[in-house]
């Protein structure tokens, strides 16, 4: 959030913050003057670091007792600046592993099943 209000300040003139202002200034040719100052943070010299680097990816562990507050966190601070850029296409997925020391019952295994069933999840499976 501080990095977001930062930028908000720093970039009410059209040169960073909100998608919608950088959109405006990056369209034609280069994205890496607007857009290195608007991913950047304030860091500064990410202009040459923003032309090379065409991926991302990160991987974290989220606490399962505050999944919400954990993802909304991540939401704010990291994955809108990257679709706010130009032509970036962000994918998200959730992976989801589960040890029970002593096995799941044939209950747990039908309700979770069916629920993955009825919510289209596109892979998922138990095993020993």
């Amino acid at each position: 959030m501080k990095q977001l209000n930062a930028e908000k300040d720093n970039g009410g003139n059209g040169s960073g913050g909100s998608g919608g202002e950088s959109g405006g200034s990056s369209t034609g040719g280069s994205s890496g003057g607007s857009d290195g100052g608007d991913n950047g943070g304030g860091s500064g010299g990410t202009d040459t670091a923003q032309n090379n680097d065409t991926r991302f990816t990160m991987s974290v562990k989220l606490d399962n007792t505050r999944v919400i507050r954990d993802l909304q966190k991540y939401l704010d601070e990291v994955i809108s600046h990257l679709t706010s850029v130009d032509n970036c296409d962000v994918e998200l997925s959730l992976e989801v592993n589960a040890h029970a020391e002593n096995g799941f019952s044939q209950g747990t295994i039908r309700t979770v099943s069916e629920n993955c069933r009825t919510l289209h999840v596109e892979n998922f499976f138990f095993d020993r």
